[in-house]
């Protein structure tokens, strides 16, 4: 319960703050074969400037390798305790982040906006399709 917690804040602060905020949280998963996992998640969410419409994107990598699960379910004891374990993941985890944001030259946001806009376009055409038979 406390993080999907502290998953629902990260997503609540990434949603009041559109293309400038990464949601971060770490998390419980399971794998097809039943082996739990740590899961990284990040959340973007980004207004696609054609149509001026939000979408959301999530980007998940086991991070099993970086945090143990013992670690990870002894940090969800506490707000501080979780947020060291954010902390710990340090520099690596903030390039993610800005490189999810377009800083350094990467322009992610654009190569997201250009495959929202290919989906929006679908939906847009599937639409008016159904909406003439």
């Amino acid at each position: 319960r406390f993080l999907t917690s502290k998953s629902a804040e990260a997503c609540r602060v990434m949603m009041a703050n559109p293309g400038t905020h990464v949601g971060v949280s770490i998390l419980v998963n399971r794998k097809k074969n039943g082996v739990l996992f740590v899961n990284e998640c990040l959340v973007l969410c980004l207004r696609l400037p054609a149509v001026n419409w939000s979408y959301c994107v999530g980007f998940q990598r086991d991070i099993s390798k970086e945090v143990s699960l013992h670690a990870l379910l002894c940090a969800a004891t506490s707000d501080s305790a979780y947020s060291a374990l954010i902390d710990s993941l340090g520099a690596a985890l903030d390039a993610r982040r800005r490189t999810l944001l377009g800083v350094g030259g990467v322009n992610v946001v654009r190569c997201l906006h250009e495959k929202a806009m290919d989906v929006f376009s679908q939906d847009i055409w599937q639409s008016v399709c159904s909406d003439m038979l």
